[in-house]
């Protein structure tokens, strides 16, 4: 390592002895790589600002377009290998062009040298990207790889840059947002040293600085191994309170290489706004309270019980909707829905009980706090069976608290409710139903009476989690009378759909309704199950009207976790399939298909 700088440590507002309180002018940050690579600003007039919060609850150093500090040669020679990290967010950007010196610059040197080392704003595709301008020491091969992640004036980015020196072959510059390489641009074997570095401004352009917070900077006279690129990204996206881009799954470690988020393996389904807390004495890291800076994620952990080195709580999510509840992976007596979105927890060590918090601002409909739990799956099969008691909290504006919650190493959690709302339900609905014909499936719902409904959603899903919405049907307003409705879509033979009903009112409520599954085999294949609900054994009754080959029973719960599989053949005619059961309590759904039918699936109860 050959320069490290971070907003929480060692910002001084003189040279070196009197520590930056909140919003004062920074004259000094001091390098923690031990080269005293310093970085500083002797004019007062240009000097970035300290703010003791801004990142997850950690320090900035604020840039204001002119402001820039300025660092001596790193001493890093024109064929070594260059890494550099950088956490920063651009809350306002000007463009400029790959080959010249406008637009903002984040890192660029302190005289007009040939040589270059910068990243800089530039525009493409119409918004503005993060570029890593780069010249040898000839004062050849202007140019540089741009990044395909756009610049977010919202939140924190970890901007990484490398050089990769190749004496015989060509020399790779490349450019990273949030872990994931972006770009890269090859050129045959160059010499460029890095000069002198100015951190938040261009050399001589006085208005080409950046607009925005600098966090923390790590710069490296080598390419971090896979592994350490890993512990670098992973400690600063915990503690700046950012994700790390999981478009390639990546797991996140801590300093000493232990996995403390497994993305690739066990939680692979939640990989949404991953977030943490947690402490590691190898990195410096000691964050007890974060919130994901996504506008898409609601959740807060602080105030750990235990805290100490080594220990890690983590958890990310499964990105389902937060508008239409889910009604049926509960037990249905004292918790009657629950968000369908849900997360999952990593938990690393032992940091004892956390206050836990969600905003629930987005969620349709009001809020009364006797009614909210807060319900954790401690075995993996669902939230019906409450094999962790669900736990009360204080409900204050749209924020929900629970103070003192023990985690487990793979628990899930989300929020469910003892009422189906506040006021009553919208619609009584009497059925939902398909039926097929040659071409199409008709869709029939009838309801008895009607207050305030504004429309229905009907949706499809070929796996019963991912949902495209087909249409939207006016509903009646407020009615007492009997109404019916229908709706006709298009199918392939032998293709499963699941169908679902959403019913929206007037004040954007929303109420969603079972789902139910079609699929237009021949109509002499039957298959019956009983008893339903079961306990230790499960009849399957199959009438076939010809051979379909080795088939696979499957029995999935809530989450969507293979619970039971069963192999056979399916021969024509009349046969009954006995399947012992092992299961808790909940609520599942049964699967059965081959290479040439499939059933449409059956809802189990397990008692």
């Amino acid at each position: 390592m050959r320069f490290w700088v971070k907003a929480n440590s060692s910002v001084y507002q003189n040279a070196g002895t009197t520590l930056c309180a909140n919003n004062t002018a920074v004259q000094q940050w001091n390098d923690l790589s031990g080269n005293g690579f310093n970085a500083t600003q002797a004019t007062s007039g240009v000097r970035p600002t300290y703010f003791s919060s801004g990142a997850n609850g950690n320090p900035v150093v604020r840039f204001a377009g002119t402001h820039f500090l300025d660092v001596a040669s790193l001493g890093i020679n024109g064929t070594s290998d260059y890494s550099g990290f950088f956490v920063v967010k651009l809350t306002s950007a000007n463009a400029g062009g790959t080959n010249d010196g406008a637009g903002d610059y984040v890192l660029d040197r302190t005289t007009g040298t040939n040589e270059l080392y910068d990243i800089k704003v530039v525009a493409s595709g119409g918004t503005n990207r993060f570029f890593f301008q780069k010249r040898n020491d000839g004062g050849g091969n202007l140019g540089g790889p741009t990044s395909t992640t756009v610049i977010d004036p919202n939140g924190f980015q970890l901007v990484s840059i490398d050089r990769v020196y190749n004496s015989s072959s060509n020399t790779l510059s490349r450019i990273y947002v949030n872990s994931i390489l972006e770009a890269t641009q090859s050129n045959a074997s160059e010499t460029t040293t890095p000069p002198n570095m100015r951190i938040g401004r261009h050399a001589t352009n006085t208005t080409g600085g950046m607009n925005g917070d600098l966090s923390e900077i790590v710069i490296y006279n080598n390419i971090p191994s896979a592994t350490n690129k890993q512990r670098i990204e992973s400690y600063l996206a915990i503690k700046y309170g950012f994700s790390l881009n999981q478009s390639t799954s990546i797991n996140y470690l801590s300093s000493g290489g232990t996995v403390i988020y497994p993305a690739t393996t066990t939680h692979s389904g939640y990989v949404t706004d991953i977030t943490g807390i947690g402490q590691d004495n190898g990195s410096g890291l000691n964050q007890s309270n974060s919130k994901n800076q996504s506008s898409n994620d609601f959740i807060r952990m602080q105030n750990p019980s235990a805290l100490s080195n080594g220990d890690f709580l983590m958890w990310g999510s499964n990105n389902a909707t937060m508008i239409t509840p889910n009604t049926v992976d509960v037990d249905g007596s004292a918790v009657l829905r629950r968000l369908s979105r849900v997360w999952r927890v990593a938990h690393t060590g032992n940091i004892g009980t956390v206050d836990f918090s969600i905003d629930l601002s987005i969620v349709p409909g009001a809020k009364v706090q006797a009614d909210l739990r807060l319900l954790i799956d401690g075995d993996g099969d669902g939230f019906a069976d409450n094999d962790v008691a669900p736990l009360t909290g204080i409900l204050t504006g749209n924020l929900f608290t629970v103070a003192g919650v023990n985690f487990s190493d793979g628990d899930y959690f989300t929020i469910g409710s003892v009422s189906p709302g506040t006021t009553p339900l919208p619609i009584e609905l009497t059925e939902f139903r398909s039926t097929c014909h040659e071409k199409t499936i008709d869709l029939n719902w009838t309801t008895i009476s009607e207050t305030g409904n504004a429309f229905f959603v009907i949706e499809r899903s070929s796996d019963g989690e991912n949902w495209l919405d087909l249409k939207h049907i006016e509903g009646s307003g407020t009615t007492k009378t009997y109404k019916k409705y229908s709706f006709t879509d298009g199918f392939k033979k032998n293709e499963l759909r699941y169908y679902r009903l959403t019913q929206v009112d007037y004040d954007g409520n929303t109420e969603t309704f079972d789902l139910i599954s079609s699929n237009c085999i021949n109509g002499d294949d039957k298959m019956i199950i009983y008893p339903n609900p079961a306990i230790n054994e499960l009849s399957v009754e199959l009438n076939l009207s010809k051979n379909y080959g080795t088939a696979e029973i499957k029995i999935i719960n809530a989450l969507g976790k293979l619970c039971l599989l069963e192999k056979m053949e399916l021969k024509k005619g009349n046969v009954t399939i006995k399947i012992p059961l092992s299961l808790k309590s909940g609520a599942y759904t049964l699967l059965l298909h081959s290479e040439l039918v499939n059933f449409s699936s059956q809802k189990l109860i397990i008692q």
